[in-house]
């Protein structure tokens, strides 16, 4: 992906965490949750965002789920302004690269070579998921159902220790 996403820019590929010169605001102690995914790929969603974000309020972190903006200036405002993004394979996982985030990426159908392991992205991959080009799952039990929320309070643990 990020192959792609600069070259749209007319810049070479070799490796390269990309950045966005756009004017960061204030950071706060807040993780911000992104729970949509796009049009064309329903079946990269985790469905357990919404469960995710009442145990991290019931433990007293600075959370919020994204809304969806009206352009993408409002978006990048939004995460820039979190210190942890967890999100499935969206825009949100590029954008928190580029802003320098530390980013939880929740991966089903994506395979993870497909995202760059930065310093800054933890990976959770789901367990056995056969259908990386189906726009919906398939199966009674959906890869992605594998993934537990404590697994990724876990995670944001971790990273709020070493920030």
């Amino acid at each position: 992906y990020p192959e792609i996403l600069l070259d749209f820019f007319g810049v070479k590929y070799n490796k390269q965490k990309y950045n966005i010169n756009y004017p960061k605001e204030k950071e706060e102690n807040l993780i911000g949750i992104e729970e949509n995914v796009g049009v064309m790929r329903p079946i990269k969603r985790w469905k357990k965002y919404r469960e995710l974000y009442e145990k991290l309020k019931e433990n007293n972190f600075n959370v919020r789920i994204f809304n969806k903006e009206e352009s993408i200036e409002k978006y990048i405002k939004e995460i820039s302004k979190c210190k942890i993004v967890v999100c499935s394979d969206t825009a949100a996982v590029h954008l928190g690269i580029a802003l320098n985030k530390k980013v939880i990426s929740i991966l089903g159908p994506t395979p993870t070579h497909e995202i760059e392991r930065y310093d800054n992205v933890i990976q959770i991959q789901a367990n056995n998921c056969k259908h990386f080009l189906e726009y919906e799952c398939i199966e009674k039990d959906c890869c992605l159902d594998t993934i537990s929320v404590d697994k990724v309070i876990d995670e944001i643990k971790k990273l709020m220790e070493k920030i």
